[in-house]
């Protein structure tokens, strides 16, 4: 430690913290459905309260879900 400086911790911070969202894969039979029949990946977010980048990431991987 140097001598003449003050070192101050922070503690108790608040982050935001990252949602976790445990999707079933019911929910993401659903969500692949809709977008399916057309409609917008915006729209799938507001209606299900999931971010775009998760419902993104869902379509992305549509190939594992369909052999479900």
């Amino acid at each position: 430690m140097m001598h003449g400086q003050n070192h101050i911790k922070v503690i108790n911070v608040e982050k935001p913290k990252m949602k976790i969202i445990m999707t079933t894969v019911e929910l993401k039979k659903e969500l692949i459905t809709k977008w399916e029949k057309g409609t917008r990946v915006s729209d799938l977010a507001v209606q299900y309260g999931i971010a775009k980048s998760t419902i993104s990431t869902i379509l992305k991987n549509i190939s594992i879900f369909s052999i479900v």
